[in-house]
């Protein structure tokens, strides 16, 4: 598998998992695993086409389910990672008059109390290009996956980045996708507000998601970054993790995202 494409992946397969979702997540999840490890080959379509095959693909996915956590970063990418073939599709290329900067569902402007801290972010990564690596940022469909951490940092220009990236995606399985292929640990979306609830305004935040390096990928995506004074001030204050913590209205679209260190025995 040279590089990852979701949306076009196995398309005739979609209203099945729909009917097989019933069992549970592991059931869904497995199958997808199995598709982007090993493709979309006859056999795995032919197994969705009757009662009895569903059967056995049930117990396939049950007992992905149990070889592969739930979690499936890895999973998706490991193979083209290895040649550094991954990509990922996006909607269109975010920036700031298609897809303004926003905090929780509200743009950031001059009236607004985050302008002060994050207007320099702004303007420097106006563009979701500018957020890329440099021989990514003047392709013509640049890979979106390519982020430079070293440039972007992971203050108030990685949630000005993580905005951009999200809205050029636009797709919240997709957004997933990319956090798991830099490492990050994600949850959700799940709804922050009673299911009564009815939005004031069209981008309201209404769902959660988190996505969080820690352990070894904290140390060796973030730590290592951040150099030897912060790894003590990090040691004294009990910091072992960092995360973002992203809100989606209730159509989805991504309308606040937070960077913030998390405890060593936190969890997501």
């Amino acid at each position: 598998m040279a590089a990852f494409r979701r949306r076009n992946q196995c398309d005739d397969s979609k209203v099945w998992f729909t009917s097989l979702y019933y069992s549970g997540h592991f059931c869904a999840g497995g199958v997808r695993r199995y598709q982007n490890l090993h493709g979309c080959s006859g056999l795995a379509i032919a197994m969705m086409r009757t009662p009895f095959h569903a059967a056995i693909l049930l117990l396939l996915s049950f007992s992905a389910s149990r070889a592969w956590p739930e979690s499936t970063s890895e999973d998706v990418w490991s193979e083209c990672r290895a040649d550094d073939s991954c990509v990922i599709e996006y909607d269109h290329l975010a920036n700031q008059s298609t897809d303004p900067y926003m905090f929780s569902g509200k743009v950031v402007d001059k009236s607004s109390n985050k302008w002060r801290s994050h207007r320099r972010s702004i303007k420097k990564f106006s563009d979701v290009r500018e957020c890329l690596v440099k021989s990514e940022q003047h392709k013509e469909n640049p890979n979106l996956l390519k982020i430079d951490w070293d440039q972007v940092g992971f203050d108030h220009a990685a949630e000005v980045c993580i905005f951009r990236i999200a809205r050029s995606l636009g797709d919240t399985q997709l957004f997933k996708d990319w956090f798991g292929y830099h490492g990050f640990n994600v949850v959700g979306p799940h709804r922050s507000r009673s299911e009564s609830y009815k939005p004031r305004y069209r981008t309201q935040p209404m769902q959660t998601l988190s996505a969080k390096w820690s352990g070894a990928e904290y140390e060796t995506q973030y730590e290592v970054r951040k150099g030897s004074l912060f790894k003590w001030f990090a040691q004294v204050y009990g910091i072992g993790g960092f995360a973002f913590n992203v809100r989606l209205s209730e159509g989805g679209q991504v309308v606040s995202v937070e960077a913030n260190w998390t405890g060593k025995h936190s969890g997501i």
